[in-house]
């Protein structure tokens, strides 16, 4: 309902709670606000859990600089984000 909402007010989605915040800076960083969790660390791969789906990082020498409650930042040679949705629409 919020979400319809935000979008009818033609208001930025990541002002609604809980809406997961991805920003890619360059081709060595990836901020992700609101994650759930990682549930994927490889030096190539790293899966983060978000609400309704997950984000796929891929790349090279990939860390975890950060991982504070609900923010994540990820860098190495960053090659691509995915992300993967959940059942429904």
């Amino acid at each position: 309902m919020l979400r319809l909402m935000a979008e009818a007010a033609d208001a930025p989605q990541e002002l609604l709670p809980g809406t997961s915040l991805i920003e890619i800076t360059g081709m060595g960083r990836v901020l992700i606000e609101n994650q759930k969790g990682v549930t994927l660390y490889e030096r190539d791969l790293i899966r983060v859990k978000l609400q309704g789906g997950y984000a796929v990082i891929r790349g090279s020498c990939l860390t975890i600089a950060r991982m504070e409650k609900r923010q994540l930042v990820i860098t190495g040679t960053i090659q691509g984000v995915e992300l993967e949705r959940g059942a429904g629409c």
